[in-house]
């Protein structure tokens, strides 16, 4: 909330919701979100030769469970 007012010199009356919206910021859960489907595409594209595949492979053999998010409602 304070980073997306200091990022924009607006005024703290100002409504956050707008703020973040004109600002072009993503909420923080929808943030770490994107950035975790990014690395996990990073790590899934990579070559057959790399060190890393076979843990990948591996990791992405086990289940797991997602829990439901906070945010939606069931």
């Amino acid at each position: 909330m304070l980073a997306s007012l200091h990022i924009t010199s607006a005024m703290k009356t100002a409504a956050t919701d707008t703020i973040e919206a004109c600002a072009d910021l993503l909420p923080f859960h929808l943030l770490v979100e994107k950035l975790t489907h990014c690395a996990a595409m990073h790590l899934v594209t990579l070559p057959d030769s790399h060190p890393l595949v076979m843990h990948v492979q591996k990791a992405a053999g086990r289940y797991v469970k997602r829990q439901g998010h906070r945010y939606m409602r069931s």
